[in-house]
């Protein structure tokens, strides 16, 4: 197996692998790239030219359900804050 690396993402905690998009089962044959970053939580990827780009592309750039636990985390936090500061 090749590279193949995960991280977690800082905002939504949800783990993000980075590979070889073949290695993945990730058909790319349209984009002629083939690097991919999955969102293991929701099941959606993008596709890369490069690794180094796979590597900045984090799950709010493609993925609807971590940009909606974004957005709900970022109203939590701004309800605590207000309530804290009252």
């Amino acid at each position: 197996m090749g590279v193949n690396f995960a991280r977690r993402n800082r905002i939504t905690g949800n783990v993000q692998r980075m590979a070889r998009a073949a290695e993945l089962g990730i058909d790319t044959d349209e984009h002629g790239s083939k690097w991919a970053t999955v969102c293991e939580a929701h099941k959606t990827h993008a596709i890369s030219a490069t690794l180094g780009l796979a590597c900045q592309t984090t799950g709010l750039d493609f993925c609807d359900g971590c940009r909606k636990e974004a957005k709900t985390k970022e109203r939590e936090a701004a309800k605590a804050y207000r309530t804290a500061k009252s």
